[in-house]
């Protein structure tokens, strides 16, 4: 898995009422020496998914050395389940799907893209809107980590020790208009992305240039925002697109994020959650 990362794709949760519908209910992404506790827990978890009730507070946690990506269920009340299989630990692979209380994960091996020719550009218009393929130069979760070797156990992390002893703040942003989904799935589908500390994530309509990307969007740039989070303060910036990025209805260039507020790129709008733990 050397050159690539780990992309979490929650497609079920809890009050969905179609197993696989089409649209993703949530993204994250798992970078080469990091890892990340998923639970129900906001205190608890790196990754917390508090409305379902069959997670424990600290399920599984994931870890990636940059060739391995390692499962470990935490005790877990109800267990993991990988692949149909209930797991203590388990190394994932890409396509993966991973069962935790009523939540859904599929496991996406995402490897660092180059821009296409002409020739191959006219080929990615039958991607997704909500493919994810970054930018090689995109620096998510850029901070050096210490890399165990492939032929080592990945143990989990404990929250705690992702981060110094300060606050603890991540970010989810939230789809809430946009052209590449009809309104009623949209509100069905509740399309997401966390942004933990340490992560940079573009966004924008141009898959070999963005993290996360809506082609359907004509009005958004290739790559037109990006969001990060350093654990204490979360900011916004606009990536000299074409349209501009709004805040709250007000161009921005760089500007702090705070809770509730409102991003508008092309015509897709995003919502701002800024959660975490003093």
């Amino acid at each position: 898995m050397s050159g690539q990362r780990v992309e979490l794709e929650v497609v079920v949760r809890p009050s969905d009422q179609e197993v696989g519908s089409k649209e993703t209910r949530g993204r994250f992404w798992l970078s080469a020496g990091k890892a990340v506790v998923i639970g129900r827990s906001l205190q608890d978890a790196d990754l917390p998914i508090n409305d379902d009730p069959s997670l424990s507070k600290r399920h599984f946690s994931v870890a990636f050395d940059g060739q391995r990506c390692r499962l470990v269920d935490l005790a877990s009340k109800n267990g993991t389940i990988v692949n149909g299989n209930r797991v203590g630990s388990v190394d994932l692979h890409h396509g993966d799907v991973v069962c935790a209380g009523q939540t859904v994960f599929r496991v996406n091996v995402v490897k660092d893209a180059i821009e296409p020719t002409d020739e191959k550009k006219e080929e990615t218009t039958i991607l997704s809107a909500e493919r994810c393929e970054p930018s090689p130069a995109s620096p998510v979760e850029s901070q050096s980590a210490e890399v165990p070797p492939a032929s080592a156990e990945v143990p989990p992390v404990p929250a705690e020790s992702l981060e110094d002893d300060g606050p603890y703040l991540f970010l989810t942003l939230t789809v809430i208009e946009t052209p590449s989904v009809s309104s009623d799935d949209l509100r069905a589908s509740r399309m997401m992305a966390w942004i933990r500390a340490g992560q940079t994530v573009i966004v924008g309509r141009a898959p070999w240039e963005s993290d996360w990307t809506f082609r359907g969007d004509d009005r958004m740039s290739g790559k037109h925002f990006s969001v990060t989070c350093d654990g204490r303060k979360c900011y916004v910036s606009d990536l000299d697109s074409a349209n501009g990025t709004l805040l709250n209805r007000v161009a921005i260039t760089h500007a702090e994020l705070c809770e509730g507020d409102r991003i508008l790129a092309g015509q897709t709008e995003f919502a701002a959650q800024i959660m975490g733990r003093e």
